[in-house]
C-alpha cells in the first residue's frame, strides 16, 4: 500500500477513501458520517542483506556487529605464498565458508592475510613472509646490500576471524616457493586448505625437501660427492606461524628453501639443497580452521587474503504481532494466564558429559564411550556442536560398529568425531560408541566444544584415559 486519500464531498458530510494500488488510486468504501473508520494494519519491513568486505591492510581490522543481526555469514581467503625467481611459483590460499552465531554489539577482530613477497635477487632485503604468519624464506644474510636478495619466496599469511581473541575462522595461506637453479616448477609451495599440502620437493639428487602441512620442516639436501655439503632443514613451523626456509651455506640466492603458510597449524619450510645441486624445497600450506558445518576449499587465492561478511539486518527473528485490543462494546474477556515464551539462550550454555566404562582394559577388550549433551536454555539451542579427538584412541585401538547420535547427526573424519543437533530446552541427546584396544598404550581422547559468556567465548574441553595392557 503506497497511500490513502480521503476525498471530501462539497458538504463535507460523506467521506470516500480510496487506496493506492500498482499506481492508481482506487474507491475502498463510502461512509455516510464522519463517524466511519478505516483501519490500517501497518506492513513489518522486510529485512535487508548487507555484505561488508575486509582487504588486506596489515593490521587488525573490526566489525561491530549491528542491531538485530545475530548470525554472519563469513567468507574468508588466506593468502598466496611469494614466486621464486626461476619457476617455482608459491601456494595459493585457502577458503573457509562458515554460517556463525553472534550477538548484537559483539566486536569483531579480522585480520586479512598478505601474500609472501616473491624471490629478487638484485633486493636489497631478502623475501618476506606475508602478514599472519608467512615464514621467511632462506636468506643468507639480513644486511641491507644491493644483491642481497633471495630467489625463494616468502609464505603467505592466514587470515582470522576472532571475536574475544577466541579464533571463530581461519582461512590457511599458500607456502613460498623454493630457490632453486632451474626454471622448474618442482619446488612449489603447498596450497592453504583445511589440512594445507606439502611443499614441492624435486626430483634430483642432493635436493632439499618440501615442508609438510602438518608443520614439520623439509628434509636437507645429502650431498652428492665427497667434496659437496649437505644443505640444512627447513624451520618447523611455531603454532599459527608457518616455518623459516633453510639457506644454502654455499650460495646466497640459489637452493634456498620456501616459507610455510599461515594457519591455524603453519606449514613446515623447506629444506636448502647440498652445496653443489642448487634444489631445494617449497614451503607447505597453512591448515585451516572453522565451525563443524563449515565448507573449506584448497588452493583458490592469488594474492593478498580477503574477508566477506554478509548478514540479514533482522535475523534474530520479528518480534510477534500485538495482541488486538477488544471493542469496547464488549465485555473485556480476562486473560488467561500463558507460560511466557522461551528467550534464546543468551550465553550458549550446554552441559556437556563423558563418560567411559573402563579405565583399564586389556589388549582385546572393548571400551565404551558415552557422550550426553543437554541444552539447559529456556529456547531451542540451533546447531549445538562439539568434536571429539580420537587420533590417540585409533592409534591404539578402532572403533566397532557405528557411532549412534540419539539426536543429531555424528560422523567420522580424519579420526574426528563431529556432532551437530537442534536441542530443544532441556533436552538431551546422547551419543555412544565402542572401541576395541589393539596394542598397548594409552586411549587418549579430548572433546572440545565452544563456551560464551557476555563478554567473551572460549573452548571448553572434556579429555579421558584409558590404559591399554597386555593380557597376563
Amino acid at each position: 500500500m503506497a497511500g490513502v486519500r480521503s476525498l471530501l464531498g462539497s458538504h463535507q458530510l460523506t467521506l470516500l477513501y480510496v487506496i493506492k494500488l500498482n499506481s492508481k488510486w482506487l474507491p475502498l468504501f463510502a461512509g455516510a458520517t464522519t463517524a466511519a473508520a478505516l483501519a490500517l494494519v501497518p506492513v513489518a519491513a522486510h529485512a535487508q542483506q548487507v555484505s561488508r568486505t575486509f582487504s588486506y591492510t596489515g593490521a587488525p581490522q573490526t566489525f561491530t556487529v549491528p542491531e538485530g543481526v545475530c548470525e554472519l555469514t563469513v567468507d574468508a581467503f588466506g593468502a598466496a605464498g611469494g614466486n621464486a625467481v626461476y619457476g617455482s611459483p608459491g601456494g595459493r590460499g585457502g577458503e573457509v565458508i562458515a554460517t556463525v552465531p553472534v550477538t548484537p554489539g559483539d566486536a569483531l577482530t579480522i585480520d586479512v592475510g598478505g601474500a609472501g613477497t616473491g624471490g629478487d635477487p638484485n633486493a636489497r632485503t631478502p623475501a618476506r613472509g606475508g602478514y599472519g604468519g608467512g615464514g621467511q624464506p632462506g636468506a643468507f644474510s639480513q644486511e641491507r646490500i644491493p644483491g642481497n636478495g633471495t630467489v625463494g619466496g616468502g609464505g603467505g599469511g592466514a587470515t582470522k576471524v576472532s571475536l574475544a581473541l577466541e579464533p571463530l575462522i581461519i582461512a590457511g595461506g599458500g607456502g613460498g616457493g623454493a630457490g632453486s637453479f632451474a626454471d622448474t616448477s618442482a619446488g612449489h609451495g603447498g596450497d592453504g586448505g583445511r589440512t594445507g599440502t606439502d611443499g614441492g620437493t624435486p626430483d634430483q639428487p642432493g635436493a632439499g625437501g618440501g615442508g609438510t602441512s602438518a608443520g614439520k620442516g623439509g628434509a636437507a639436501g645429502q650431498p652428492v660427492s665427497e667434496s659437496d655439503q649437505a644443505g640444512l632443514p627447513g624451520g618447523d613451523a611455531v603454532d599459527g606461524v608457518g616455518g623459516d626456509g633453510a639457506v644454502n651455506l654455499q650460495d646466497p640466492h640459489m637452493g634456498t628453501g620456501g616459507g610455510g603458510g599461515g594457519g591455524a597449524q603453519g606449514g613446515g619450510a623447506g629444506g636448502s639443497s647440498s652445496a653443489s645441486t642448487m634444489y631445494a624445497g617449497g614451503g607447505a600450506g597453512g591448515s585451516s580452521l572453522g565451525p563443524a558445518d563449515a565448507t573449506y576449499n584448497t588452493g583458490v587465492r592469488q594474492g593478498d587474503g580477503e574477508v566477506t561478511l554478509t548478514y540479514d539486518t533482522e535475523s534474530c527473528g520479528v518480534p510477534p504481532t500485538p495482541t488486538p485490543t477488544p471493542t469496547p462494546t464488549e465485555p473485556t474477556p480476562t486473560p488467561t494466564p500463558t507460560k511466557p515464551h522461551p528467550a534464546p539462550c543468551p550465553n550458549e550454555k550446554l552441559k556437556v558429559e563423558k563418560s567411559t566404562d573402563r579405565a583399564k582394559v586389556p589388549v582385546g577388550g572393548t571400551v565404551h564411550y558415552r557422550i550426553r549433551v543437554t541444552n539447559t536454555c529456556a529456547g531451542v539451542f540451533r546447531k549445538a556442536t562439539f568434536t571429539d579427538d580420537l587420533a590417540d584412541v585409533l592409534d591404539n585401538g578402532r572403533l566397532k560398529g557405528p557411532i549412534h547420535a540419539s539426536v543429531g547427526t555424528a560422523r567420522l573424519t580424519d579420526h574426528t568425531l563431529t556432532w551437530i543437533g537442534d536441542l530443544q530446552p532441556g533436552q538431551t541427546a546422547e551419543i555412544t560408541y565402542t572401541v576395541i584396544a589393539c596394542d598397548p598404550g594409552v586411549l587418549r581422547n579430548v572433546l572440545t566444544w565452544h563456551c560464551k559468556s557476555s563478554d567473551k567465548r572460549w573452548n571448553c574441553v572434556l579429555k579421558t584415559n584409558t590404559k591399554v595392557h597386555r593380557k597376563h
